[in-house]
């Protein structure tokens, strides 16, 4: 009897291993070495994130976005982070509003999500002075490895916050397609606005629903889209070299 558990038991981690290989690895304790910034609770994030690729629930292409958001927190808080922010006050007996200069301490959380379940594939929680832009590629080569083989991300949506040229240029050679909500002030913006007045339009139409309960509304929302190939004004767009000599009037 003794003999054949120890066999069942070298056949169930010979398709556990079997089935990790399938899937991709789990992320390991290394990553957190190679990945600086990631705690255990990001890792522990990661780990279960993986699992639930491994079960089937991400499957195919993907459609991801990725939200970022800070969170306030005690000065007391070991490890937080700050930022110098201004707000208009008055004094009294002053007429006129004054602009007074404050210390936010806390945290900035970065979430990349998968936009059909809403769940989210990595989670990355940094110092709230922190830039963005240099855990950008790190999110979703993580978020990729916590796939493993069962689903690859085939676009993402990036909020206007998160533009640079060459972060967007290095997703676009890895094979993502990018969606960007370009600035107004942007020339390429302006120049896609431009084209896009003589070509016609693909529209769509559907009923968003706002608010809950008794007090929510139905608003049907009309949307007109317009492909514009070839923009060229998006100086910063490229590889860090080329990036460097480009003119900087975006």
């Amino acid at each position: 009897m003794r003999k054949r558990t120890d066999s069942a038991g070298g056949c169930d981690a010979a398709k556990e291993k079997e089935t990790r290989t399938a899937h991709g690895a789990m992320p390991g304790r290394e990553h957190l070495q190679t990945h600086p910034g990631r705690d255990g609770a990001t890792f522990q994030a990661d780990v279960f994130i993986s699992l639930l690729a491994r079960q089937g629930l991400f499957r195919g292409k993907l459609l991801v976005a990725l939200d970022g958001s800070t969170r306030p927190t005690p000065k007391s808080y070991e490890g937080c982070g700050k930022v110098k922010q201004t707000r208009k006050v008055q004094g009294k007996g002053q007429k006129e509003e004054a602009t007074q200069d404050y210390d936010v301490d806390g945290w900035k959380i970065m979430v990349l999500i998968e936009v059909q379940t809403r769940l989210p594939l990595t989670i990355n929680v940094v110092q709230m002075q922190d830039y963005e832009g240099k855990w950008r590629g790190p999110l979703w080569e993580q978020a990729q490895q916590n796939l493993g083989s069962a689903a690859q991300i085939e676009k993402i949506v990036i909020d206007r916050g998160y533009v640079d040229g060459a972060d967007v240029w290095s997703v676009h050679k890895q094979g993502i397609i990018f969606v960007i909500c370009g600035p107004s002030n942007m020339s390429v913006t302006q120049d896609a606005q431009g084209v896009a007045k003589g070509e016609r339009a693909v529209v769509r139409e559907r009923v968003v629903r706002r608010g809950h309960g008794k007090t929510a509304t139905e608003q049907r929302v009309r949307t007109e889209f317009v492909g514009v190939e070839a923009l060229t004004r998006y100086d910063q767009y490229g590889d860090a070299e080329y990036t460097q000599t480009a003119s900087r009037s975006e």
